[in-house]
C-alpha cells in the first residue's frame, strides 16, 4: 500500500530540513570551534603576562623593604663602624619582624659579606646564611655599588627559588656615595604561590627549568599556549637576575566558550528538529486540503 503523496510530501520536507540543519550545525562547527580556541589563547596569553606582572610587583613590594632597611642612617653607619649589636637590633628577625623575609645579606662597597642570616620563619627562628646563597646574592650581577641601582629577579638556592632584591646602602637623605648593598630574599613558596594565585585568580605554577640536555627553552617572554577540552594553559619562561632562562611559569584556565557552544549547538538542534516537525505538519496538512478541495 503506498503512502498517500501529503505523507510522502511531509516525510521528505521533514528530510530536507533535518539535513540542512545537520549541514548548518557542521558549517557552524568548523567556523566557530576555531576562532573560540583562537580567542581562549589569546585570553590565555594575556592571563600570563598578567601573572608575570604580579610577580614583578612583588620583586618590586620586595625591594621597597630592602630600600626602607638600606636607606637608613643606622644601616650606613654600620657599615663605618661594624657595631656588633646593629643586626639583632635592627635588621629583620624570624621572631619580631612583621615583613615576609628569609633571607637578609650585607655586603661592603666592595662586594664582601658583612652581615648575612637566614629567617626560619615557620620556627621562628634565625640561622646563618647558607654559604651558597651567600655567595649567589654577593655576587657583582646583585649589588647595588651605585645611588639609584636597583636590583631585582628570581634566582635558585639551595633553599629553593628565591625574590631577591637589591639597594644602596644610604643614610635617610639617599644622597652621597653608597656604602655597600643590602640584600633581601623571599622563598617563592607555597605561602607566595597562594598570594600569586590570590591576586591573579588563576591556578599557576613556577618552576625551575630542567636540566641541560632536554629541549631547548623557547626565549624568554614568549608565552606558549597549549589546550584540551578542558583547560587552557599559558607556558613562559623566565630568565633569572643574571639574566640567563632559568625557571618556566605555567598559568591554567578553565576552558568556558567551547562548554557555552555545545550548549547552544545543543539548543540549535532541538529549534531545528522544532522547525522540521512544523514543516512536516505543515505540509501534511497541505495534502489534506488539496484531498478535501472540490
Amino acid at each position: 500500500m503506498r503512502a498517500p503523496p501529503a505523507v510522502l510530501r511531509a516525510f521528505l520536507a521533514a528530510i530536507v530540513v533535518a539535513a540542512a540543519g545537520a549541514t548548518a550545525v557542521t558549517w557552524l562547527d568548523q567556523a566557530i570551534e576555531p576562532e573560540l580556541e583562537r580567542l581562549e589563547a589569546d585570553d590565555t596569553r594575556a592571563a600570563t603576562h598578567r601573572v608575570l606582572t604580579a610577580l614583578a610587583d612583588e620583586v618590586e613590594d620586595l625591594g621597597d623593604t630592602a630600600r626602607d632597611y638600606a636607606s637608613w642612617d643606622e644601616t650606613w653607619e654600620y657599615l663605618r663602624t661594624r657595631d656588633p649589636g646593629y643586626p639583632e637590633r635592627a635588621l629583620p628577625s624570624a621572631s619580631g619582624t612583621p615583613v615576609r623575609v628569609h633571607g637578609v645579606l650585607l655586603l661592603d662597597e666592595a662586594g664582601n659579606p658583612v652581615h648575612g642570616r637566614w629567617l626560619d620563619l615557620d620556627r621562628h627562628r634565625d640561622e646563618p646564611l647558607p654559604e651558597s646563597i651567600v655567595r649567589r646574592l654577593a655576587a657583582p650581577a646583585v649589588r647595588a655599588t651605585r645611588t639609584g641601582r636597583r636590583k631585582g629577579g628570581l634566582l635558585q638556592g639551595e633553599r629553593g627559588m628565591m625574590l631577591v632584591a637589591a639597594r644602596p646602602v644610604l643614610p635617610n637623605s639617599g644622597d652621597g656615595q653608597p656604602r655597600g648593598t643590602l640584600v633581601m630574599a623571599r622563598l617563592v613558596d607555597a605561602w607566595q604561590l597562594e598570594k600569586l594565585t590570590r591576586q591573579s585568580r588563576y591556578t599557576l605554577d613556577v618552576s625551575p627549568l630542567p636540566e641541560s640536555g632536554q629541549r631547548p627553552p623557547p626565549a624568554a617572554g614568549v608565552v606558549e599556549v597549549t589546550q584540551d577540552a578542558h583547560v587552557s594553559i599559558g607556558s613562559v619562561v623566565i630568565e633569572d637576575l643574571f639574566e640567563r632562562p632559568a625557571f618556566r611559569l605555567q598559568v591554567e584556565e578553565r576552558r568556558r566558550l567551547p562548554a557555552l557552544w555545545a550548549q547552544a549547538r545543543t539548543r540549535v538542534g532541538v529549534a531545528l528538529a522544532a522547525i522540521a516537525l512544523l514543516a512536516a505538519a505543515l505540509a501534511a496538512r497541505l495534502g489534506s486540503s488539496q484531498r478535501s478541495a472540490p
